[in-house]
């Protein structure tokens, strides 16, 4: 499963996914240096957040994500 996560996060770029990007459905910040949950609209569906500093979440991280169907925190570089 590791295998496959890194063969993921490797050629997400090659497959149009570019770190820290949003085209209103797909919010994609893996890997982008974030301390905190960054806004997005409320037509965000997936939000993709891994591999980042981000040490609090709260409900207030997310105001207004109706259309959230999955919320990806993953590995945080926190202490």
């Amino acid at each position: 499963l590791d295998l496959l996560l890194g063969v993921v996060l490797v050629a997400s770029p090659v497959f149009g996914f570019p770190s820290c990007s949003f085209d209103g459905r797909i919010a994609f910040y893996r890997f982008c240096n974030l301390t905190q949950v960054p806004q997005v609209l409320n037509t965000t569906e997936r939000l993709l957040l891994s591999f980042n500093y981000i040490r609090t979440v709260t409900v207030s991280s997310f105001p207004f994500l109706e259309q959230l169907q999955l919320l990806e925190l993953g590995n945080q570089y926190t202490p």
